[in-house]
């Protein structure tokens, strides 16, 4: 019986089984890219190992934290995608590990292994668990925050202190995590001892931990508060450049591409209702809260799903309960019943589950696609004496061995539609740093700037799914490289 193993070897079970799967469902390591987004993060990081300022130079709209944490690994190791997706993997494990602790201390060991089935068989937990993206990280912080605020062994103190540092690492990680913050309150409430005062008192301290721990990184990094980290997602534009990707119903196509997460969350409800176990409602005040802040938040990306698959995974975990000790039934039939929907719904979910890992073993396998095959050698060949490199495509660049300029590390879709990139600002890019490579593989280029490179540079490459343009002459020196 797993039960009977000691406690800290079962609960590094779960992690350990998620790496080993996720490793055997293929070469994670060797796809070219899984989300543009993983080229701007690689970017930023290599730039920051240079020597130059996160903000004051290099553009971001996120915080600094996974940032610093990937220049730090490429600083020990090199820059290395494997590497860097090691990093987030590591970070997936952790997030495994803090739900099976949390779940096996409020519903039993039935129950949390099956909210780590439910949560590590999804598609996009796998994809994102070996992406070089900040929302795994942040979220793995945020879950050993509310791990260490319901803990019950050692000091309570220290504990709160420690869960209040690791929601403010969460929240210098990636934004969203603002969600989660209710739900980890209310647990330090729930876990407190003693009256209505003392446990006020203990929800203060855990906000002052949060609070402090938060402000030291922005004083750290020194971005705008609101400038460069909430302007840049809350723009009016954004509205209109993504309609088709809002709110609620954005949210809901995507939730219905995982069905295991809301169908067995969804079979838990019935199964448990009425609720008797308190720490239940710290699920369901973090889907509610999060719901209500995308409710109308433009553009919704699938890797925000993340934010739903926790608390829904913990919630069907729970359907197990009725195994573990009768759940919370009156009566023998009642007993019964609730037990035998609980092992319907379990057995219609296991071969979609199976599925969903299906994609992930496709993915994982996916060939080269032959336009980056083609794209990266293009660059290389007309590259190999380049000091910078310019493009829409960054993982190009990371593969080249080429850095971009700070101004440009993430120049997105997003950023050029918020109004944060206009052609004025590449055109001051260009004439700073005179890239020796311009390319463009996703975005079409304005025209001031096609206009600009008409005049200094020559036409190498000229495809749908690729423009290339290499510098003449250099001019000047230019900034170099590093610092």
């Amino acid at each position: 019986m797993l039960s009977s193993l000691p406690r800290g070897l079962e609960e590094c079970l779960p992690p350990i089984l998620f790496v080993a799967v996720v490793c055997a469902l293929g070469p994670w390591w060797d796809v070219y890219e899984f989300d543009t987004d993983e080229g701007f993060n690689l970017a930023k990081a290599v730039l920051v190992g240079r020597g130059y300022g996160l903000y004051d130079e290099i553009w971001s709209d996120q915080p600094p934290i996974f940032t610093y944490l990937l220049s730090g690994l490429f600083a020990i190791i090199g820059p290395s995608v494997a590497a860097a997706r090691g990093l987030v993997l590591f970070f997936a494990a952790l997030t495994v590990w803090a739900l099976y602790r949390i779940v096996r201390r409020q519903e039993g060991v039935l129950s949390a292994w099956l909210a780590f089935a439910v949560l590590g068989s999804g598609y996009v937990f796998q994809r994102l668990g070996v992406s070089v993206m900040i929302g795994l990280p942040a979220i793995a912080f945020a879950l050993l925050a509310l791990d260490q605020a319901l803990v019950e062994r050692g000091g309570r103190i220290p504990r709160i202190v420690a869960s209040g540092c690791l929601m403010g690492l969460a929240l210098q990680t990636k934004l969203f995590t603002l969600a989660i913050v209710p739900a980890v309150l209310w647990a330090v409430y729930l876990a407190a001892d003693g009256g209505w005062r003392a446990r006020l008192g203990r929800m203060a301290l855990w906000a002052a931990a949060t609070i402090a721990i938060a402000a030291l990184f922005l004083a750290i990094s020194q971005p705008s508060l609101v400038a460069d980290l909430v302007l840049p997602h809350s723009a009016d534009a954004l509205g209109s450049a993504f309609r088709y990707q809002t709110g609620w119903d954005r949210l809901w196509s995507l939730l219905s591409g995982e069905p295991v997460y809301p169908g067995l969350a969804a079979a838990a409800l019935v199964v448990a209702w009425p609720w008797r176990n308190r720490y239940r409602s710290i699920p369901l005040i973090w889907l509610g809260v999060a719901a209500l802040a995308f409710r109308n938040h433009t553009p919704v990306w699938y890797h925000h799903v993340l934010l739903f698959t926790i608390p829904l995974a913990w919630i069907a975990g729970s359907l197990a309960h009725v195994f573990d000790v009768g759940g919370v039934t009156e009566t023998p039939l009642r007993h019964r019943m609730a037990r035998g929907f609980a092992l319907i719904a379990m057995v219609a979910a296991a071969p979609v589950a199976i599925q969903a890992s299906g994609r992930t073993w496709q993915a994982f396998h996916a060939p080269a696609d032959p336009l980056d095959v083609q794209g990266v050698s293009e660059i290389r060949e007309y590259g190999k004496s380049a000091h910078w490199m310019m493009t829409d495509r960054p993982m190009d660049a990371f593969v080249a061995g080429i850095p971009i300029p700070p101004p440009l590390a993430v120049y997105s879709l997003k950023r050029e539609k918020s109004g944060n990139l206009s052609s004025a600002d590449i055109l001051a890019a260009i004439n700073e740093f005179q890239p020796e490579i311009v390319s463009s593989r996703r975005l079409r280029l304005p025209r001031p700037v096609r206009h600009k490179l008409a005049d200094g540079y020559t036409k190498i490459v000229d495809r749908d799914d690729h423009t290339l343009y290499v510098l003449r002459t250099r001019n000047e020196p230019g900034d170099p490289p590093s610092k």
